[in-house]
């Protein structure tokens, strides 16, 4: 049995441990979400409810398939630079249904220097922190210091994506190999491509954060500069 475990384990290229806050029509639970990515896009999600074991595909396919399930929320400490200084600052993502259309929505809350900042219901990711700077201001400029905003992280597959669970570290693979993906993106080798190694999240952070160039800020993007 254990190296039946053991074989499975191995099949995950990530996995990672989120404490959340699980809300319901007759209140809140602590939750405990083990996600685990495997190289072919795949996703398994495990946690505990009500004593029972629930897996699924993503966070976001746990609330979908749970109809009494309102709101599921993961607090995240981070760094963030904020007008060239760092800065301790707090991050709640909050996966929801819109309440017209059942549709899975992103609300993020940030909290840095005694203000919070917090988004409508956003399509993505990528739209709740698009959303986040224009609440911040223009006076205000800052990046998380996580993959989300690094220079060494990417998309890990080409098409249609999940920004938060599928990036792909290049920290350890060659300049040469780095720079050709940040300059061709999908049109680099598979040499290059498959360089990086997979990440767990859009939040991780390690020592190797890089800033990324202004022109890759925005990703992804199809229409890089030459």
């Amino acid at each position: 049995m254990n190296n039946d475990l053991s074989l499975i384990d191995q099949n995950f290229v990530s996995v990672s441990v989120y404490n959340a806050l699980y809300e319901t029509e007759q209140g809140e639970q602590e939750i405990v979400l083990e996600l685990r990515v495997k190289s072919d896009r795949s996703k398994q999600l495990f946690t505990i409810i009500d004593s029972q074991h629930i897996y699924s595909d993503s966070i976001q396919a746990l609330l979908l398939a749970r109809p009494n399930c309102k709101l599921i929320s993961i607090s995240h400490s981070i760094v963030l630079v904020w007008n060239e200084e760092k800065k301790n600052a707090t991050l709640v993502e909050s996966f929801c249904k819109d309440k017209h259309t059942s549709k899975l929505c992103v609300i993020l809350k940030m909290t840095c220097e005694g203000l919070t900042y917090e988004t409508s219901e956003c399509d993505t990711l990528s739209d709740a922190i698009s959303e986040l700077h224009e609440l911040t201001g223009q006076s205000i400029t800052w990046h998380l210091q996580t993959c989300y905003d690094c220079r060494l992280s990417d998309l890990a597959f080409l098409g249609p994506t999940d920004e938060r669970d599928e990036l792909r570290c290049y920290r350890d693979a060659p300049e040469a190999l780095q720079e050709e993906v940040e300059t061709k993106y999908k049109f680099a080798s598979l040499e290059a491509l498959n360089s990086g190694v997979y990440f767990v999240s859009a939040f991780h952070r390690c020592a190797a954060w890089k800033p990324m160039r202004p022109w890759l800020k925005y990703r992804p993007s199809e229409n890089k500069p030459e």
